[in-house]
């Protein structure tokens, strides 16, 4: 977990990075398991595995029709 301890997470962070999971598909996007977040983000397992899950955004518009936008730090998702 030292990777996470470097990535400026608090204590709650880095444990939701093991307690939530994500949901595996395949290319298809038929369900084939899950895992932790954390694995979810790492390289080497998504290169080894390809490993994809499920995400989703969420798009904001203000009353002018702007669209407001959320800056994703590095560390969001342990900066890999």
């Amino acid at each position: 977990m030292s990777d996470l301890n470097d990535a400026g997470m608090d204590a709650v962070q880095r444990r939701l990075m093991f307690e939530d999971e994500c949901i595996l598909v395949d290319e298809n996007d038929r369900v084939v398991g899950h895992d932790t977040k954390y694995n979810c983000h790492l390289m080497e397992k998504i290169e080894a595995e390809n490993l994809l899950h499920r995400a989703f955004s969420v798009f904001l518009f203000n009353s002018k029709f702007e669209l407001l936008l959320q800056l994703t730090i590095y560390y969001s998702s342990c900066g890999m």
